[in-house]
């Protein structure tokens, strides 16, 4: 999957380094951060199915959340991880598929997911909503537009 990782790549030249990267995908992802962090507390985790460039997830650790990336693209993993260390908190980045999340019940506050259910078929994305649901009390989903 090394077209994503240089979409992401691009994307961070174009806004000027990561940090400026970060602050301009916060802003534009403003609404659905302001819903993960209305129904999330610091007692519980995040969890970010497909986690890409990690901004979303990196703007949440550094807002006193508790965040679990997951990715089955190990690149994308990778670059995740450098995006986050140019922060003060980094998520924690875990390569898994989001068909198998693997986690005790209820142990996130918050499931969601950015430019990824639009990849499955609707039987599929009801499973893996599902699935969500078993190990999160929320689940938030958002559709890349224009």
């Amino acid at each position: 999957m090394s077209r994503f990782n240089d979409y992401y790549n691009a994307e961070i030249k174009r806004y000027g380094g990561i940090k400026n990267y970060v602050i301009g995908k916060s802003k534009e992802k403003q609404p659905l951060l302001n819903m993960i962090l209305k129904y999330s507390t610091n007692k519980k985790r995040i969890l970010e199915s497909g986690s890409g460039s990690a901004a979303n997830s990196i703007y949440l650790a550094n807002n006193k959340r508790k965040v679990v990336c997951i990715d089955k693209d190990q690149k994308m993993l990778e670059l995740g991880k450098q995006n986050s260390s140019h922060f003060e908190k980094q998520p924690t980045f875990i390569n898994k598929d989001i068909k198998e999340l693997g986690y005790d019940d209820r142990s996130f506050d918050v499931s969601f997911s950015h430019g990824v259910l639009e990849h499955y078929e609707d039987n599929e994305i009801i499973e893996l909503v599902n699935k969500q649901l078993m190990v999160s009390s929320f689940v938030i989903i958002s559709i890349p537009s224009n």
